[in-house]
């Protein structure tokens, strides 16, 4: 276990007086007290870095007006103490692709990105779904209508934008999903590691949807947890989330856990906490695509994975131009890809067998992948008829150059191959 505390709150009001310094000082000579007062108090717990206490909103971090001038030279300080007293500096920020609500690409994302990474140890993403900020949705996906696909997700926007059209779909709202964003963060933080900075990016899962219909209640007067009237989510959607963010995240947090994870609401007898224990073992992809151009298996990583008879549902284009759905199970699985590559410790990689003669597969298409008991699928789309596609496709999760998906070096100590079963 590690700890993290939350660092005193400073004003963006005080920030922006012409005259600052004074501010500054006082205020880094008070978190400079508390720092040395927790290192006598917590010597023998696992405290180990500090949280900036509010979200730092990645639309507004290259403006001019805005962590240049205001939080900049706040940032490095705080850094910089930090590291002399041993402790890692973290940031939560918001995914916002939202055109209506001055959101911004995921080159724009990943900008901001690379900025704050210059004044932390880590940057905490928030996913932006229960916020409206975002859209959890595929690729193939964007022309589709937002209220037939996610009705959640429409409500949530309506909550903010009353007038919007309930044939509006994903493309006329958002620039990008969700998944598009944290892997093109996930690349950034590599070019980054590649040039001496380093920086961990982790996934903060919003557990709320906002809207009043059904909200936990009472709102938390102690600070505790968030002081607005929400809707707590199901633990369905904190699936949804883990596929969405795919393998890109080093570790995935909730924050705000009272109320939103332990609230009960009319809805909602079991408060989500009792859902998350209850619901463990469910199997979730957070990623899928084939081995290469010349090994066509489809691999997955993701959580839960592990059982010999964990059965895969592949709906796949073949060269007549209709859709074929095989059953197949997985012979081939690095339990402990997480850990090997640096993410979420408990993500695991499976290679299945063939669900089609290639000779019968289209030379391009989508192909969907679920999960036997799983909540939701996973989607990629190939295409063998470009000169490149072996490199995008080993480049979309390996995110180290040349590296393949199958390791040669470092032996795994829970690499496991099993025989093929009926189905």
């Amino acid at each position: 276990m590690s700890v993290h505390f939350g660092l005193p709150r400073l004003s963006m009001t005080v920030l922006s007086v012409p005259n600052k310094d004074p501010v500054l000082l006082s205020y880094l000579l008070f978190v400079q007290r508390i720092i040395q007062s927790n290192n006598k108090k917590f010597k023998q717990y696992p405290l180990v870095g500090y949280f900036w206490s509010d979200d730092v909103m990645l639309p507004d971090v290259n403006k001019p007006t805005a962590l240049q001038t205001n939080y900049g030279k706040l940032f490095s300080e705080l850094h910089l103490l930090l590291h002399e007293n041993h402790k890692t500096f973290g940031l939560t920020s918001l995914v916002n692709t939202n055109k209506l609500l001055s959101g911004i690409p995921s080159t724009d994302h990943v900008k901001a990105f690379s900025t704050l990474a210059r004044f932390c140890d880590i940057i905490s993403v928030k996913d932006g779904q229960g916020s409206g900020t975002s859209g959890l949705f595929w690729v193939t996906q964007r022309s589709q209508v937002i209220s037939k696909a996610d009705p959640g997700l429409f409500a949530v926007l309506r909550e903010q934008l009353p007038v919007l059209s309930t044939n509006t779909t994903y493309e006329q709202v958002f620039w990008n999903s969700i998944s598009e964003v944290f892997d093109a963060l996930a690349d950034a933080r590599d070019a980054l590691q590649n040039k001496s900075v380093s920086v961990d990016l982790w996934l903060n899962i919003e557990v709320y949807d906002v809207l009043h219909t059904d909200p936990c209640l009472p709102v938390d007067e102690q600070a505790s947890g968030l002081d607005r009237m929400l809707n707590p989510i199901k633990k369905s959607r904190v699936d949804s989330v883990l596929t969405a963010a795919g393998t890109a995240p080093q570790k995935v947090v909730a924050m705000a856990w009272d109320p939103s994870f332990t609230c009960v609401t009319d809805s909602q007898p079991a408060p989500l906490r009792t859902q998350v224990r209850a619901d463990m073992g469910r199997p979730v992809i957070a990623h899928c695509s084939m081995h290469s151009s010349f090994n066509r298996s489809v691999v997955v990583i993701g959580y839960n994975l592990d059982g010999l008879q964990q059965m895969y549902t592949i709906d796949w284009p073949n060269a007549n131009g209709q859709r074929t759905k095989s059953n197949v199970y997985g012979y081939y699985f690095e339990l402990d890809w997480g850990s090997q590559h640096q993410r979420v410790p408990s993500l695991m990689y499976v290679q299945t067998f063939d669900p089609y003669d290639v000779t019968k597969l289209a030379p391009r298409g989508v192909v969907r992948v679920q999960a036997g008991n799983s909540y939701h699928a996973c989607v990629f789309e190939y295409d063998f008829t470009k000169a490149d596609d072996d490199n995008r496709l080993q480049k979309h999760e390996s995110r180290v150059a040349k590296k393949k998906y199958v390791r040669v070096k470092n032996e795994p100590y829970r690499r496991i191959e099993a025989q093929d079963s009926k189905f």
